[in-house]
């Protein structure tokens, strides 16, 4: 079932600039937006990427 994702506080320069890229790919807004977010949800989330060589602190590795 498709789910609705609202940004209430977009600013106008955020979606101007979204808007722009979609257009030059071709896309709609929604298109472009699916396809960026897929390819974020794919990649490795930041906080686990290279476990273990840094504390998730940020601190030096023990």
């Amino acid at each position: 079932m498709p789910k609705m994702i609202r940004i209430p506080d977009l600013p106008e320069s955020v979606h101007a600039a979204l808007a722009s890229r979609a257009d030059a790919r071709g896309l709609s807004f929604n298109a472009y937006l699916l396809e960026e977010l897929t390819r974020i949800a794919a990649r490795e989330p930041a906080g686990l990427r290279g476990a273990g060589d840094v504390p998730e602190h940020g601190g030096e590795p023990g």
